[in-house]
This record gives structure tokens, C-alpha cells and sequence, in this order.
């Protein structure tokens, strides 16, 4: 599934860059080309299986906890609902903010492919005209640049964990309260 999927995106991607007017390739930088081409058809050909299958085994945890938990205290079956409404505005945020953060990634990374690939092609001339340290300095400034994104991307999934973690603290109270409040009670 995953290899289909990265063809045909392969696919259309070449099909896309083909057709495209000249003027695209003036105003896109070599890098982002070759970032599409790799970097998104790897992730397409080795991720969307494992995740697929991520998605389906949670959720199939999730449903076994909820009947557990219900099973044995009906009254959290009516807590369910907004157990879930409140998961839910957090998982629109991570989602948002993830996409902007993987695109924010691809065109800051394009620029720093584009320019090792120049410097490779034009090695030469660069040390011909001395112009190492200035390659350096720009180089320096793209990894950074990258390294900003990349800590957006970890302090995102820290924010999520944050939140999860609090989130099922709260359910795992709930339960509690209402397992002790059964038990108390002599239904259970």
C-alpha cells in the first residue's frame, strides 16, 4: 500500500514539475524540487503504512478501554462524549500547527540542499575565488534556520504530551472516582 501510494504521488509530482512554465523553475529553488522528489515520496513509501496501522491498533485500545471502563461503571459511558470533545480541539491545534511546521521545514531545508548542491557543482570556484568562509557563514545560517524549525517540531510534541498526559490524567480520575463511588455504593 505504502509503495503504491509513494508511485502515484511520484507520479504526479513528475507529471506537475514537467508541465510546469519556466518561470516556476525561476522563482523555485533547485532544493525544494529535489526535497519533494525525496523526502516526500520516502515518507510516503516507508510511513503510511506503519501510521495506518498506528491509527487502527489505538483505537481499537481506546474502544477496549471504554468498554472495560464501562462495563464496570456505566455512569463513565455518559462521560465519554465529552471526554472526547475535549480531546478533540487539542488534536485540530497539534494537527495545524504540525502542518504549518512540516512546510515552514521544506522551505527552510530547500535553500540549504540547493546551496551544498551548488557548492559541490562549483567547488572550484569557490576555493579559486576564496570564498569559503562566506559559503561557511551562509551554510551556518541555513542549518540554524532548519535547527529553529526542527525545535518548533520537538516543543510541538511537547505541548501535545502535555496535554494527552493531562487529559488522560483526568480519565484515569474519573474512572477512579466513579470505580470507588460503585464499589461504596455495592455494584460493582
Amino acid at each position: 500500500a505504502s509503495a503504491v501510494a509513494g508511485t502515484k504521488y511520484h507520479a504526479a509530482a513528475l507529471v506537475g514539475v514537467t508541465a510546469s512554465p519556466l518561470t516556476f523553475f525561476d522563482a523555485t529553488p533547485l532544493g525544494r524540487i529535489l526535497n519533494r522528489f525525496s523526502k516526500d515520496v520516502a515518507d510516503m513509501d516507508s510511513g503510511v503504512l506503519p501510521v495506518l496501522v498506528r491509527v487502527i491498533m489505538t483505537l481499537l485500545k481506546a474502544g477496549a478501554v471504554v468498554c472495560v471502563i464501562g462495563a464496570a461503571t456505566p455512569w463513565f459511558l455518559l462521560a465519554v462524549p465529552f471526554i472526547a470533545l475535549t480531546y478533540y480541539p487539542v488534536s485540530v491545534v497539534y494537527q495545524r500547527s504540525k502542518r504549518e511546521l512540516q512546510r515552514t521545514g521544506s522551505i527552510v531545508t530547500s535553500p540549504l540542499i540547493a546551496h551544498v548542491a551548488g557548492v559541490i557543482e562549483g567547488l572550484a570556484s569557490v576555493r579559486a575565488y576564496g570564498l569559503e568562509e562566506s559559503f561557511a557563514d551562509k551554510h551556518t545560517r541555513n542549518v540554524e534556520a532548519t535547527a529553529r524549525v526542527w525545535n518548533g517540531k520537538v516543543n510541538t510534541n511537547r505541548w501535545l504530551l502535555l496535554r494527552l498526559s493531562l487529559l488522560g490524567g483526568g480519565v484515569v480520575s474519573l474512572s477512579g472516582c466513579l470505580a470507588v463511588s460503585a464499589a461504596s455504593q455495592g455494584t460493582i
